[in-house]
């Protein structure tokens, strides 16, 4: 979070913001609002162009992390070329009762071919990548949910191993994998190994 005091001490300004993008600034346009922006220090402010939320896919997870991740994390993936505004989306591991359960930290982004990886511990108080609640170790689900809590992409899981990851085998596919080495912000092992994968063959629509 930045701002900006008086020099009495008040408050003037303030923003607060997510997940941010290597060579990308955010910036606040004409209206007032904050988006992602390209660098121009000195110079007008130019908005960057963003991709489709809706082709975003949850990934890869961890439920029950030991060694070298000793928290459960979610694992986003961006298959568009233009970077996509997460800040307005919700991360669930109740897509049916409590879809709206993790609210994004507005202006948190994700890079076009990029993957933004959240801990689940629980703690949002650690910062804008820690959701609000755990996976579950013996079976879960979950939601990825636009603005309007409508699903963008839903995953369902059965019992999980210490240190052993599950994702989507090659990434943002619609087979599912186990992940011996997990790979947390990195792209998801392609070479399917025998009876070790799930196809989703089920969408819940709300």
């Amino acid at each position: 979070e930045l701002s900006l005091t008086t020099p009495g001490g008040m408050l003037f300004d303030s923003l607060a913001f997510g997940l941010q993008l290597a060579n990308k600034s955010i910036v606040r346009l004409s209206d007032g609002s904050w988006t992602l922006g390209l660098p121009t220090f000195g110079a007008a402010n130019v908005a960057a162009p963003l991709g489709d939320p809706t082709a975003l896919r949850i990934n890869e997870w961890l439920a029950i992390g030991v060694t070298p991740f000793p928290d459960d994390f979610i694992e986003l993936f961006n298959p568009g070329a233009l970077p996509v505004d997460l800040g307005p989306l919700y991360l669930t591991d109740s897509p049916i009762g409590a879809p709206g359960r993790h609210d994004i930290t507005p202006l948190s982004f994700i890079a076009g071919g990029g993957y933004a990886v959240f801990t689940a511990d629980g703690t949002p108080s650690l910062g804008p990548d820690h959701v609000n609640f755990k996976l579950r170790a013996e079976q879960g689900m979950i939601g990825l949910m636009a603005a309007d809590l409508n699903m963008i992409d839903c995953v369902i899981y059965g019992q999980q191993t210490p240190d052993v990851s599950m994702g989507r085998q090659p990434n943002g596919s619609a087979t599912l994998g186990f992940f011996t080495s997990p790979t947390p912000g990195a792209p998801n092992p392609a070479v399917v190994a025998p009876n070790t994968t799930v196809v989703l063959n089920e969408i819940l629509v709300l």
